[in-house]
């Protein structure tokens, strides 16, 4: 069996790319033995490991504004501004003809008035009408009230009348019993005139008595008019102000809605920005579309795609490095702001004079917002965006062609150890040692075992590997 062996001349690390081969030696009088058979082995380092992804991507601001307009079909009489201006939130950038919006306002606004007016004129009215309902009930139970007074009058009268009248009759009945014989017959008509008068009062205090219940009742019955012809009144007064507020308020509404569209004939700039658009030409008849493009230049993004194997693994809130050709080297940074849940639809055409169809792609659409964007940036400038995916910080870490596994499934590494202290870590010398994995990357594996730290230096299985004096140590 044929010895794998390595000479130990010194430590160099080499840097390519994103990861780091460190040929491990150690200066020795075999230093200058060139193409010796054997394996090469690699320190143990602890470092900051980033897995990422790489994709393209374009420049865009950080917001763009379609500006438009809901009133169609009337010309474009002026337009303010062309591609290139900066225009400030609020600016004017375009009127469209608002004649016939002017005559709807002046319209609204007179029928407003008259409505008002109409309002006002049934309020009074029924006003009146109330006060006079309330005037005519007063009235009538001020006269009931009179005639119950004058019905009770005559009724205490009748009942003194018979109260006398009875008193009378006593003392006529009192006469006759104490009259003598000869007086007795004169007594008697006295006596029988007392009865008659007696009775005749009775039915007169009697009829007093009816004429009061009468009055009573009248007064009841004037008295519950008044409070329901009273209500009555009062309902049609209320009735009347809400009818005429509403009324009011359907008028206004129909002031302000002309009020708003004769506004919307006037297209402003809804934030800062640079115009990047502009789809038509004073005299052209407006239809309804996006008129001008405003693009917010005071920040920027990346619109980007990412395909379905490696969409899953990114999220809102990752950081990302971004690089484009007009800014070469320097990286600005950035986070994920948008990840889209389903894939971009794409249009197609299907055979040659037909409609566009749609289509769904693989890629899903990604937004990277810039913390640093550079003054030399533009709108649709190319992009390389890397999205750091995970990271670990201090991590024990090596090379991943170290790494190797059992036919279990578990890994494990071989740290390379001069033992017998000849200057060559031959097969004999190698100690397999079981690791865990942790952040695997492009080039390194974080590993974590017994046995192994930063101080170790570990195998990287290859056959028949030359190894030479650099000459720099």
């Amino acid at each position: 069996m044929k010895k794998r062996k390595l000479i130990i001349i010194g430590v160099l690390v080499l840097c390519v790319g994103g990861g780091a081969i460190f040929a491990i030696t150690r200066n020795t009088a075999k230093a200058s033995e060139a193409n010796l058979d054997g394996s090469s082995v690699t320190a143990v380092t602890k470092q900051d490991l980033e897995k990422t992804i790489a994709v393209s991507g374009t420049i865009n601001s950080a917001a763009t504004y379609n500006v438009s307009s809901e009133i169609a079909n009337v010309h474009i009489t002026d337009i303010r501004v062309q591609v290139g201006d900066e225009v400030k939130a609020g600016d004017v950038l375009a009127t469209l003809d608002d004649t016939a919006l002017a005559n709807n306002l002046k319209s609204a606004q007179s029928a407003a008035g008259i409505a008002s007016q109409q309002g006002n004129l049934g309020i009074a009215e029924a006003e009146r009408n109330y006060n006079s309902t309330v005037a005519a009930n007063d009235t009538a139970v001020n006269r009931a009230q009179d005639a119950l007074n004058s019905a009770v009058a005559v009724r205490d009268a009748k009942n003194q009348e018979v109260a006398n009248a009875q008193a009378a009759y006593d003392q006529a009945k009192a006469t006759l019993d104490a009259a003598e014989e000869d007086g007795k017959e004169a007594a008697q008509a006295a006596l029988d005139v007392a009865a008659a008068t007696l009775e005749g009062l009775k039915a007169e205090a009697n009829n007093a008595i009816a004429a009061v219940n009468t009055a009573q009742q009248a007064l009841d019955d004037a008295n519950n008019t008044r409070n329901k012809t009273n209500a009555d009144s009062a309902d049609a007064v209320t009735s009347s102000k809400l009818s005429a507020a509403s009324s009011a308020q359907s008028a206004n509404d129909s002031v302000r809605q002309a009020k708003e569209q004769l506004g919307k004939t006037t297209l402003v700039a809804p934030a800062d920005g640079i115009v990047t658009a502009v789809n038509a030409k004073v005299g052209d008849v407006y239809t309804g579309s996006t008129l001008i493009v405003i693009q917010d230049v005071s920040g920027f993004k990346v619109s980007a795609t990412m395909d379905q194997y490696d969409i899953s693994d990114v999220s809102k809130g990752l950081a990302a490095t971004v690089t484009t050709d007009t800014t070469g080297s320097e990286k600005m940074t950035g986070s994920i702001t948008f990840v889209s849940p389903t894939p971009a639809a794409v249009a197609s055409l299907t055979t040659e004079g037909q409609a566009a169809t749609t289509a769904t792609s693989t890629g899903y659409p990604i937004e990277i917002t810039l913390d640093n964007p550079s003054d030399r940036l533009r709108i649709g400038m190319n992009a390389k965006v890397t999205i750091v995916v995970a990271n670990a910080k201090g991590a024990l870490s090596i090379p991943a062609a170290a790494i190797q596994q059992d036919e279990d499934g578990s890994y494990y590494v071989e740290v390379a150890q001069d033992v017998d202290g000849n200057g060559i870590a031959d097969s004999e010398d190698f100690q397999k040692v079981p690791v865990q994995q942790g952040l695997v990357t492009d080039y390194y594996v974080q590993i974590s075992g017994e046995g192994i730290d930063e101080n170790s230096f570990v195998v990287i299985p290859t056959e028949d590997v030359e190894i030479t004096n650099t000459g720099l140590f």
